[in-house]
């Protein structure tokens, strides 16, 4: 029985590792993906990580109360589990700190475009000599 198949259930798909499987570090030579793309992947991976930060921190403030205690083996599940849940948050929602950075970046960006083209013309008419105008 597939657990993603159970009905009333929300479906929950698994967030690819980076880029379709890719180590994130590969988004920087990949010529098949736009530049808004693989900014969303990589603010996606921002979330996910500011997500677990916060889940830790939150997860700090609850006092233990040594009756039942798992050790070091109920840490690690708890670090694992901070980190899935912080990962299908972030890549479940479309509105969300992902969202906003990357508006931002694509503006930023942007901007910069327009200023090297810019600074470009600016060179190009300076090159001309008074007397070729």
């Amino acid at each position: 029985m597939d657990i993603n198949q159970v009905k009333g259930q929300p479906k929950v798909t698994e967030p690819a590792a980076g880029f379709a499987g890719k180590p994130i570090l590969s988004l920087t030579g990949d010529k098949s993906s736009s530049e808004k793309e693989k900014l969303t992947i990589l603010a996606k991976e921002f979330e996910s990580i500011f997500m677990n930060q916060m889940l830790k921190t939150m997860r700090a403030t609850i006092s233990k109360s040594g009756l039942i205690d798992g050790g070091r083996g109920e840490e690690i599940f708890t670090e694992m589990l901070d980190e899935e849940m912080s990962r299908q948050m972030a890549f479940s929602q479309k509105d969300g700190l992902s969202a906003s950075l990357v508006e931002q970046l694509m503006y930023i960006s942007q901007t910069r475009n327009d200023a090297k083209q810019t600074d470009k013309n600016n060179d190009k008419n300076e090159d001309i000599s008074p007397q070729d105008k």
